[in-house]
């Protein structure tokens, strides 16, 4: 691991399931503006950390890199990337269709 910035551990661990039925579930929230912000503003956070730990992986190392997240190989790593890459997809899909693509 490379040592640098310290951040919270997540107390959430993905459940990427192949379980249809979890997958499916369709939940609802109703959340003040500044919540969703934060929870992007997190989303953002996690598809840099793991397109950073994909990158070291894959042999492309960044000095400015300040850690890499644990997984077991770059597939893994890439597979969690585009997990929280749709989920921030979905959110902003929802936004605009509520705010009539006014969203910043």
């Amino acid at each position: 691991m490379i040592s640098g910035k310290k951040r919270r551990a997540n107390l959430y661990t993905p459940k990427i399931t192949s379980d249809k039925n979890y997958m499916d579930k369709i939940v609802i929230l109703k959340l003040p503006m500044s919540f969703v912000d934060e929870l992007l503003g997190c989303l953002d956070n996690e598809i840099d950390d793991w397109e950073n730990t994909k990158n070291y992986l894959e042999g492309n190392i960044n000095p400015d890199t300040p850690y890499v997240r644990e997984c077991n190989d770059e597939n893994e790593a890439e597979q969690l990337e585009n997990y929280y890459r749709e989920i921030k997809k979905q959110i902003e899909k929802q936004l605009n269709e509520q705010l009539g693509g006014n969203i910043q």
